[in-house]
C-alpha cells in the first residue's frame, strides 16, 4: 500500500494546527496496515503534555503522533520511578561505567551532538538526517526539554534528548558511539534518567513506542515495575518483569 496522507477537521484550538491522518505499513509487520494521527502543537503545558503522553502520544519538535490502527502489535511503555530499584543487571551496569560523566544540562545544540548522532546513524544503517533537519527535529520544543550527555574523559559518547511535564519526564531519542557497545549505554541511560526523574520529583518515565518481542525494543521491558498502554482501550496496564 502507498503511504497516504489525510488532511482532518482543525481543533479550533490555535495552538494546535494541521491534524492529518497518516495511512501506511506497520514498522513491525510489512503486511499489516497503520493509522497515525499526526498534528502540530505549537504550545502547552506541563500538564497538557502530560495528557497527551496519557493519551499515548509521542512527539518530535512540534509534531504529535498516535497509532490508531485496529491491531494490538505496539503499545506505549512508562516506568513507575517511585517504585524502581535496581535490578543486579542494573547495578553491574552502573559499576561497569562508574568512570563515565553523566550531564543533564537545558537544551541547546552542539556541532559534537551532530558528529555522534550520524556516526550512530551510519553505523545502524539508519536514514541521516541534514544538520539543519536535526537541529530542526531535536533542538524546538513547545515545552521544557533537556538532553543527557554522557563523557568518557571529555569525549562525547552518549547523547539523550528529554521532555518534561508535570509529572512525567519522556525519553525522546538516545544516540551513542557504536565503538562503545559493550558498555551498554542505551541501557545506561535510562538508569541515569530514571535517577534523575527521581530527584526531580517525577512520578512517571515514558520510553515511547514498545512492541513485546520485537528485540529492538525489547530493552525497555527490563525496568520494573511498567506500565504499558492498550491503544484500543486507553487503559495502561501495570507489568512485572
Amino acid at each position: 500500500m502507498s503511504d497516504i496522507m489525510h488532511e482532518t477537521e482543525t481543533t479550533g484550538d490555535n495552538n494546535v494546527s494541521n491534524v492529518s491522518i497518516y495511512e501506511g505499513l506497520c514498522l513491525f509487520d510489512s503486511e499489516i496496515k497503520t493509522k497515525i494521527i499526526i498534528c502540530n502543537v505549537l504550545e502547552c503545558t506541563p500538564e497538557e503534555f502530560d495528557y497527551l503522553l496519557f493519551s499515548g502520544y509521542r512527539k518530535f519538535a512540534f509534531r504529535f503522533f498516535r497509532y490508531i490502527c485496529d491491531c494490538d502489535l505496539c503499545s506505549s511503555i512508562r516506568i513507575l520511578v517511585n517504585e524502581y530499584s535496581p535490578s543486579d543487571t542494573h547495578r553491574r551496569l552502573l559499576k561497569k561505567n562508574k568512570d563515565l560523566t553523566v550531564m543533564t544540562i537545558p537544551i541547546r545544540y552542539r556541532k559534537t551532538h551532530y558528529y555522534l548522532y550520524k556516526k550512530h546513524h551510519l553505523s545502524r544503517g539508519f536514514k541521516v538526517l541534514d544538520e539543519a533537519l536535526f537541529i530542526q527535529e531535536f533542538y524546538f520544543s513547545p515545552i521544557e526539554a533537556l538532553i543527557t550527555e554522557i563523557y568518557d574523559n571529555g569525549i562525547l559518547i552518549g547523547l539523550g534528548f528529554l521532555d518534561v511535564g508535570a509529572v512525567c519526564l519522556s525519553s525522546v531519542y538516545f544516540v551513542y558511539d557504536p565503538s562503545y557497545c559493550k558498555r551498554s549505554l542505551g541501557m545506561f541511560s535510562i538508569v541515569k534518567e530514571i535517577e534523575l526523574a527521581a530527584s526531580m520529583k517525577k512520578t512517571l518515565y515514558c520510553l515511547g513506542l514498545y512492541c513485546k518481542g520485537r528485540q529492538f525494543l525489547s530493552y525497555k521491558d527490563k525496568f520494573s515495575p511498567y506500565e504499558s498502554l492498550d491503544y484500543n482501550t486507553g487503559i495502561w496496564k501495570r507489568n512485572e518483569t
